[in-house]
């Protein structure tokens, strides 16, 4: 399974069929554990990088989303 060290800031990924780039990989403190923060192409997402308060990264509004690594992938080269 993928950890937060698969990933990288700035790598395209897709999430839910959806593409993004991560932005965050790290221990958040909304939650326990790992998380992964992407900005998504496009607006489908939860927030701007920022949750309960804290910022996380900055993204326009609707396009920021926290998943665990496993629901992860790198997104093809074409993407």
């Amino acid at each position: 399974a993928a950890s937060a060290a698969s990933f990288t800031v700035g790598q395209r990924v897709m999430v839910q069929n959806r593409y993004g780039t991560v932005m965050f990989c790290g221990v958040a403190q909304f939650a326990a554990g790992v998380w992964v923060g992407i900005a998504l192409d496009d607006p489908v997402g939860k927030n701007d990088g920022t949750v309960q308060g804290v910022s996380y990264f900055k993204c326009e509004p609707n396009r920021g989303i926290f998943v665990r690594p496993t629901n992860v992938q790198p997104a093809p080269a074409e993407a």
